[in-house]
């Protein structure tokens, strides 16, 4: 559902709803980011290559956010903790032999 603009930044704003404004903690985060945002992103939106950087930073965010609206918060964990443990598996096993001996 894109209303607005920019489908990830719904994906975001649909995710603030359903999950952060429901709980004290959240409503906190939230209010944090809508003190330090505006000054932020006026400097953001100067920059192009910082602009990019932000964007690639934001992903895994959004990525986590899609997940947990879509399929819930333990299929998150679950996705995530999958993915952290394949990465270490790969360092460790590259580690172990080297590409370039």
């Amino acid at each position: 559902m894109e209303v607005n603009g920019e489908p990830h930044v719904q994906t975001l704003r649909d995710f603030r709803d359903r999950y952060l404004l429901g709980h004290g903690a959240g409503r906190r985060l939230v209010g944090i980011y809508y003190r330090i945002s505006p000054p932020l992103a006026g400097i953001i939106s100067k920059n192009d290559t910082l602009r990019m950087i932000v964007r690639w930073c934001l992903m895994p965010c959004i990525g986590a956010a899609y997940l947990t609206i879509h399929h819930g918060p333990l299929m998150t964990l679950a996705v995530f903790t999958i993915l952290v443990l394949l990465m270490i598996s790969l360092r460790r096993l590259f580690r172990a032999r080297p590409i370039f001996p």
